[in-house]
């Protein structure tokens, strides 16, 4: 890459930073501004995570298995760690109507978004839950569903496929950050 020759060679350092140094501390800054706003933690403390934070690299996916291994990691910090049903304290389905974690969120953005916008904030975290899933062999029509909702571009080597891949998703946690910010002053119809 240029910036590792610029930093090898010419003893330039790198002034970009990988979304992976991001990810925990967005999920951490998330928590922070939905107790301080919504008096709820959106995401449940796992004793796992700083395991997986360590596993949490681009590098990883030097292979097709290594990206979906990536994003079932991914997966697992983000998606599987929504709490739920702190989120529909805030946001009740209806009954007989059962949400995931990942509808849970979208739907506690809608109260103050567009349902579009919502689903364009959260397409790369429902795109990363899916695309984990093909390591039980999804069919290829699915697999392709879950890269277009991230936004991956398959032709590209699957190292940058992975670092697309999580700076979507540290994109949508920060976005989602910036919405509950403003949560007492938004209204629907008025997202920037």
């Amino acid at each position: 890459s240029k910036e590792l020759l610029a930093s090898q060679v010419d003893a330039i350092p790198a002034d970009t930073k990988a979304p992976e140094a991001f990810l925990y501390e967005g999920l951490q800054a998330l928590n922070k501004v939905s107790r301080d706003k919504l008096g709820i933690s959106i995401f449940k403390e796992h004793e796992y995570i700083p395991q997986l934070l360590h596993k949490l690299h681009r590098f990883r996916a030097t292979s097709k298995e290594g990206l979906f291994e990536l994003a079932k990691d991914v997966a697992r910090i983000t998606a599987d760690s929504f709490d739920s049903q702190s989120i529909q304290a805030i946001v009740i389905p209806s009954k007989g109507e059962k949400w995931g974690s990942l509808k849970s969120v979208e739907k506690l953005l809608t109260e103050k978004i567009e349902v579009e916008f919502a689903r364009k904030i959260t397409a790369p975290l429902v795109g990363t839950y899916e695309l984990r899933l093909a390591d039980a062999h999804l069919p290829s029509s699915k697999i392709s569903e879950a890269y277009n909702l991230i936004g991956i571009d398959i032709t590209q080597p699957y190292i940058q496929q992975a670092h697309y891949m999580l700076y979507q998703c540290v994109t949508s946690i920060f976005t989602i950050i910036e919405i509950i910010k403003k949560w007492d002053v938004l209204n629907k119809g008025s997202e920037e």
